[in-house]
């Protein structure tokens, strides 16, 4: 009998949790909404034209890197379990093909299993980086976070890779922009 009673009081507490978090997105959608619609008449711009547009450069913050994985196969992780996102679509963003984007998914859930948590948002780069072919995806993130002024040693701490291989990586993307001086 007793047990009955807490099986129903769990139950109860599970609606309510469930309840209080629908009413929280449905709030958070209404301020996007409202955003949206703010931003549409502002500059005269269709809706559809505006999400494409922060769909295109949206942001992917460094916290998710790890250890584990390298830096397609988190990018990859990232905007396919915690964005929702198709192979395809992925692909189109990062400037990669399809199946370079399913391997290195399949990849990456053998290394790491676990959903990635996004535990910071202070350093971000725009995934509109990754479309340079001329650069790996681990030296197009490092050479952007070098031009936004962090130094080898904050790179190597974000990005979870060790200070040498930093220093590495960016005098190899300077040598294959010609030695542009952006890099410093």
């Amino acid at each position: 009998m007793r047990a009955r009673r807490d099986d129903k009081k769990e139950k109860y507490r599970d609606y309510n949790r469930i309840s209080a978090q629908r009413l929280e997105k449905d709030q958070d959608k209404l301020k996007l909404q409202l955003l949206i619609e703010t931003l549409t008449s502002k500059y005269n711009i269709d809706p559809k034209e505006l999400l494409l547009e922060v769909e295109k450069d949206s942001l992917i913050p460094t916290s998710i890197f790890s250890e584990k994985l390298s830096t397609l196969e988190t990018v990859v992780k990232y905007l396919k379990e915690n964005n929702g996102l198709k192979n395809k679509k992925i692909a189109e963003l990062v400037g990669r093909d399809s199946k370079s984007v399913w391997q290195a998914y399949n990849s990456s859930k053998k290394k790491q299993a676990e959903k990635i948590i996004v535990s910071d948002i202070k350093h971000t780069f725009p995934i509109s980086i990754l479309k340079n072919k001329q650069l790996s995806v681990l030296e197009n993130v490092v050479a952007y976070l070098k031009e936004q002024g962090l130094q080898n040693k904050e790179i190597s701490e974000l990005i979870k890779r060790d200070q040498r291989t930093i220093w590495t990586v960016l005098n190899r993307a300077k040598n294959k922009r010609g030695g542009n001086e952006n890099i410093r």
